[in-house]
């Protein structure tokens, strides 16, 4: 386990009005600047991100990322394709591109059945390493900018933060003291805004999400609050009891908080999220029903390679959003195999329906 919590994600934004000429220049020039601040800050990842594109610069835009990716060290992760647009072609070239790159992400904007089915076809027809799939989101509503990737974009110029803390969040939470984990956050926001002062870098704020990292697990703080294992009724009262606690460590901070905010349960990032659904106790539709309340989406969940599964997974996800009317975001991995490995994240299982 993590003994102390730290800075997961620095992310550095770089809005790009023409993204086809300003691509190049603006992104690889800010190389030094993240640099900087990490020095300040010594992150777990450090990352890129730029503003969406439309369809009609996508080819040309493809070309400059490659000269792009070239000129930039492999251990930056890079979200610089966040796409407006949603043709088939589209999408599955975007998707082989992340083939080639294995520290690029991206994410494409839905909203509607068609883009559904286009996403769809898209996701069945690609034949490359499942690695990609867990780099490719889709992003239900407008778009939203956070230090977590793929859903994300350059809204603004500036860098935020998310953390790795949920393993400090549970030892306060069972204590009945969740105030105490506002004071590392409030370290955490006095250093950002120290290091944006120094290397003039707008900090534009934090995203509290609870994001889980194999033994740092969610589902683990959920059934030790339960008594329950994941899946089981009585789930989701425990997921609204730890939003309620996330709510009011976010409140406290509202000026300076930016990004989702929420439970986030990615499956094949938690190994007890991963053990329940290899046990059958964690299905689809479960994870489903908790993103109505609480959680940002299905996310890193493995579902059967079969055009309607994907379909009707996606469909049912853009209902969650028009409900919930936040923004929200979406990875699966189809699979025809009950499970694969995937070489940075282990097994993953495919989820029962």
């Amino acid at each position: 386990m993590c003994a102390v919590p730290q800075i997961r994600a620095l992310t550095l934004f770089v809005k790009l009005e023409n993204p086809v000429a300003e691509l190049h220049s603006r992104v690889v020039d800010q190389v030094d600047r993240l640099n900087s601040l990490a020095s300040y800050l010594s992150p777990w990842t450090r990352r890129i991100a730029s503003s969406p594109i439309g369809d009609s610069h996508l080819e040309k835009y493809l070309k400059t990322l490659a000269d792009v990716i070239g000129s930039l060290p492999r251990d930056i992760l890079l979200q610089l394709i966040p796409v407006d647009h949603y043709r088939s072609e589209s999408i599955l070239k975007i998707l082989n591109t992340l083939n080639e790159y294995p520290q690029l992400y991206a994410s494409v904007k839905c909203d509607s059945a068609e883009c559904i089915d286009a996403i769809s076809r898209a996701l069945l027809s690609f034949k490359g390493d499942y690695d990609v799939y867990t780099r490719f989101s889709i992003t239900f509503g407008e778009w939203i900018q956070t230090p977590y990737f793929p859903s994300t974009a350059a809204l603004k110029d500036g860098f935020s933060v998310a953390l790795r803390y949920v393993d400090v969040f549970r030892d306060f939470l069972l204590r009945g003291d969740v105030r105490k984990v506002a004071e590392y956050v409030k370290e955490v926001i006095r250093k950002s805004i120290d290091a944006g002062s120094d290397t003039e870098i707008e900090f534009l704020g934090i995203d509290l999400s609870l994001s889980p990292w194999m033994d740092e697990s969610v589902g683990e703080l959920i059934e030790a609050m339960s008594g329950l294992r994941f899946g089981e009724l009585g789930t989701l009262h425990t997921l609204v009891l730890v939003r309620d606690y996330l709510h009011e460590l976010v409140s406290m901070f509202r000026h300076h908080i930016e990004g989702f905010n929420e439970i986030m349960l990615p499956v094949a990032e938690d190994n007890v999220l991963r053990k329940r659904a290899l046990d059958g106790i964690l299905r689809i539709r479960d994870l489903i029903s908790y993103s109505f309340v609480c959680v940002v989406g299905l996310d890193l969940i493995g579902i059967d390679r079969e055009e309607s599964t994907v379909n009707r997974v996606l469909r049912d996800m853009l209902a969650v959003h028009r409900i919930k009317r936040r923004t929200i975001g979406v990875r699966i991995i189809p699979m025809t195999e009950d499970s694969i490995q995937i070489k940075r994240l282990g097994l993953v299982p495919k989820l029962q329906p």
